[in-house]
């Protein structure tokens, strides 16, 4: 079977998970926070659709907790229980794999983290 591509809108508070098609990459729109977004009229994803999360890190600690970009957008999803079940994988460079970082409460670990040198599963807490 031909893989289901999908990216992440924000809307509001949330992530709403759009299909995609690689063709369709000068059809991408500014989001609210000028990053390449999926058309809001594009076939919406359930979390029973997604077989992996990509997830884009500023850094990620050897326990899968990540630091984002500040708007808990993936630890909401993430706290919902249907795509806490999908695998994640955390992308950030070797230099950004540290060994801990500050977690709040509400911090969600990702499953496993991958860098340009290598492919890492997170380590239970």
């Amino acid at each position: 079977p031909q893989p289901i591509w999908g990216l992440p809108r924000c809307v509001g508070q949330d992530l709403v998970w759009h299909r995609w098609f690689p063709v369709e990459t000068d059809r991408l729109q500014p989001g609210s926070y000028g990053i390449l977004e999926p058309h809001p009229d594009w076939p919406i994803l359930k979390a029973r659709d997604v077989d992996l999360i990509l997830v884009p890190a500023l850094a990620c600690d050897r326990q899968g907790f990540r630091l984002g970009y500040g708007g808990g957008y993936y630890d909401r999803l993430l706290a919902n229980p249907a795509w806490a079940a999908i695998p994640t994988i955390g992308l950030v460079f070797a230099s950004a794999l540290l060994t801990q970082l500050p977690r709040d409460p509400w911090d969600r670990p990702l499953q496993n983290v991958c860098t340009e040198v290598g492919f890492f599963a997170a380590a239970p807490i």
